[in-house]
C-alpha cells in the first residue's frame, strides 16, 4: 500500500480520537507497504464497520488488530478466490448478522472458505432480511456456530441447507420459541413442521418407530412387556396398577387353567381371586396383585410369557395406533434437556408419544401415567407448539 493510503487507515482505525502518535504512524507506513493498494481501498471503503471491530485501548493495541485485519483481507481473499473488496464486505456483514467483533472470517473450526459460502448463501437467499433469521441471531448464544452445525445436520440428513433458515422462519412466523432450534433439534423441527404443523388436525401414527430401542420390533415388544406385564428385562414399571388398565383395555383373559405354569408361591395367594373351575378368568381388579406376586417370585414362566406375547402384543401395539387417531392435547415438545424433539397426545387415560426417525414419524411409547399425575401439564414446560385438536 502506498503511504497516502496507510496514513488514512492510521487515522481512521488506529488514531481515532487520540492525538497523533508519529512512532505508531511511521510503523504503519513501513509495515503495511508490502500489502496491495486493493487491500487498502477495501479497508478504507469499510472503515466504519472495521473501526467497530478494532477496540484496543491504546494505539499499539489497535495497530496490532488492524494489522491482523489487513493481513486477513489479503491472504484469505486469495485463498477463497474472492476480490479483496468483496471479501471485506462479507466480513462486515458477518459481524453485523452474528453480533461479532471478528475482523476476519476465521473462527476454528469454521474456516474462511465455508464461512464465506455460508455468508453468501444467507445473503443471496435474502435470509438476512427474514425476521426469523434476525430473531435467531439476536437470541442464540453463538448464532454463527449453531447455524454452521445445523447446516451440517441438514447435509447429513440429505436436506437442502437452506431449510435451516426455513425452520427459523417457521418458528418466528408462528410466534414459537426459536430458542428450541439447535443442531440436535433442527431437522426434527423441520420434519414435524410439515407432518404435524401448529393447530392442524393430526391423522394419527401409521406405525411404531424404534423409540429408545434398536428397531420398531424390539420397541413394540419391550413396551408390551413393560406396561402390560411388568416384565421388561431392564426396566421396572413405576406402578403395577397400569397392567390392570391394559388388561381391561385389551380384554386379556387369564384363566385358572392358563395360569397353571405359575408357581405355588403365586397361585396360593391368588387362589381365592380366580373364580372356581379351570375356565375361571382373573378379574381385572386383581391383575396388579398378580403382577406384583409374579415380580416377587422370579417373573413370568417362559411358556406363559410367550403365550401372552403371542396372544396380545399385536393387539397392544395396534390399539396404540388406533388410539393415536383420536388424541387430544397433542403437542410437539423437547425432552427435559432440550436436545430431542418429541410429540405427545392423550386418549383418555392413555399417553401416546412419538418421535422422528429420519424422515419417518412413529410411535415411541404408549402407557398409562399414574392416577395422581396431571396429564394436562405433561411436557408443557418444554412445548414448542400445539397440534390440533386443543
Amino acid at each position: 500500500m502506498d503511504e497516502e493510503r496507510n496514513k488514512k487507515i492510521y487515522v481512521k482505525l488506529i488514531q481515532k480520537t487520540d492525538p497523533e502518535d508519529p512512532v505508531i504512524r511511521d510503523r504503519v507506513i513501513k509495515a503495511w507497504a508490502k500489502w496491495s493498494n486493493d487491500t487498502g481501498d477495501a479497508v478504507l471503503n469499510f472503515n466504519l464497520e472495521f473501526a467497530a471491530c478494532i477496540t484496543g485501548g491504546s494505539q499499539q493495541e489497535r495497530f496490532k488488530d488492524a494489522t491482523t485485519l489487513v493481513q486477513a483481507l489479503e491472504t484469505e481473499s486469495n485463498e477463497t478466490h474472492t476480490h479483496v473488496a468483496t471479501y471485506a464486505g462479507w466480513i462486515c456483514l458477518w459481524n453485523m448478522w452474528f453480533r461479532q467483533s471478528q475482523i476476519k472470517l476465521k473462527m476454528p473450526p469454521i474456516l474462511a472458505a465455508p464461512a464465506l459460502a455460508m455468508a453468501i448463501e444467507i445473503a443471496n437467499g435474502g435470509w438476512d432480511d427474514d425476521a426469523g433469521f434476525k430473531q435467531f441471531c439476536l437470541t442464540a448464544p453463538s448464532p454463527h456456530r449453531e447455524i454452521y452445525d445445523m447446516r451440517e445436520a441438514f447435509r447429513s440428513a440429505g436436506l437442502p441447507l437452506t431449510d435451516v433458515y426455513t425452520a427459523m422462519h417457521f418458528l418466528q412466523q408462528h410466534s414459537l420459541p426459536i430458542s428450541k432450534l439447535k443442531p440436535s433439534t433442527a431437522t426434527d423441527i423441520h420434519y414435524l413442521s410439515r407432518l404435524a404443523p401448529p393447530l392442524t388436525p393430526f391423522a394419527g401414527y401409521a406405525d411404531w418407530g424404534p423409540g429408545n430401542n434398536k428397531n420398531p420390533v424390539d420397541n413394540k415388544k419391550n413396551h408390551f412387556l413393560k406396561h402390560v406385564l411388568d416384565a421388561h428385562p431392564e426396566e421396572n414399571l413405576p406402578w403395577q396398577g397400569e397392567c390392570g388398565v391394559w388388561w381391561r383395555k385389551l380384554d386379556i383373559k387369564l384363566t385358572r387353567k392358563a395360569a397353571g405354569p405359575l408357581p405355588g408361591s403365586v397361585m396360593g395367594p391368588m387362589d381365592k381371586d380366580f373364580p372356581e373351575g379351570e375356565a375361571g378368568v382373573l378379574p381385572f381388579d386383581k391383575v396388579a396383585k398378580l403382577v406384583g406376586l409374579v415380580k416377587l417370585n422370579g417373573g413370568w414362566p417362559l411358556l406363559l410369557l410367550n403365550q401372552l406375547i403371542s396372544d396380545y402384543q399385536d393387539k397392544y401395539t395396534n390399539t396404540a395406533i388406533t388410539m393415536s387417531q383420536a388424541m387430544t392435547g397433542i403437542i410437539v415438545h423437547t425432552d427435559a434437556q432440550g436436545g430431542k424433539v418429541l410429540m405427545m397426545g392423550l386418549n383418555g387415560d392413555f399417553f401416546i408419544g412419538g418421535r422422528m426417525e429420519g424422515a419417518v414419524l412413529g410411535i415411541s411409547t404408549c402407557f398409562v401415567p399414574k392416577p395422581e399425575v396431571d396429564k394436562t401439564t405433561l411436557n408443557q414446560a418444554n412445548k414448542i407448539w400445539q397440534v390440533s385438536p386443543l
